[in-house]
């Protein structure tokens, strides 16, 4: 853990892996209780936004490796995760196109959805990608663009 250089939630891993468990756990129960059918649905729950979040690594990495621009990169990698999805996002945009304006550095008081429309196109080929709505998509391609400007940011 110790030669692991990006901030990790070490906690949060280990309380994942024990759902995954307890999910599987419930899932050869013989008995299915309210109960067992909570953990079972939870650990499900779990692999589909691992899944997201990996997704959105790996198109992260790609558009960082092939794509972005050296701004964008930097102000990519100035993006605090902890912060960025809290509460709601104000109407009419989603967090999709927050992220979009911040990695752009658009004004919010400039900014219209043509330009996050754009900037999706090109990172994800489709603006009406259904993964663009998920948080966990979106944090693994922060994660997985942040990942590839820190390995080459000390070269540039």
């Amino acid at each position: 853990m110790d030669r692991v250089r990006e901030p990790m939630n070490w906690s949060a891993i280990a309380a994942e892996a024990f759902e995954l468990k307890l999910g599987d756990l419930a899932r050869n129960r013989k008995e299915k209780t309210m109960e067992t059918v909570v953990e079972r649905l939870r650990a499900s729950k779990i692999r589909r936004e691992s899944a997201l979040e990996k997704e959105g690594r790996d198109l992260g990495a790609k558009w960082a490796k092939n794509m972005a621009e050296f701004d964008e990169l930097q102000r990519i990698s100035e993006i605090n995760l902890n912060e960025w999805f809290s509460g709601q996002p104000n109407a009419p945009y989603g967090w999709a196109d927050y992220l979009a304006f911040g990695v752009l550095g658009t004004n919010i008081d400039d900014a219209d959805r043509d330009a996050s429309h754009y900037f999706w196109q090109r990172a994800v080929g489709n603006v009406r990608d259904e993964r663009l709505s998920s948080e966990e998509f979106l944090t693994g391609f922060v994660q997985g663009a942040e990942g590839v400007f820190r390995q080459v940011e000390d070269q540039i």
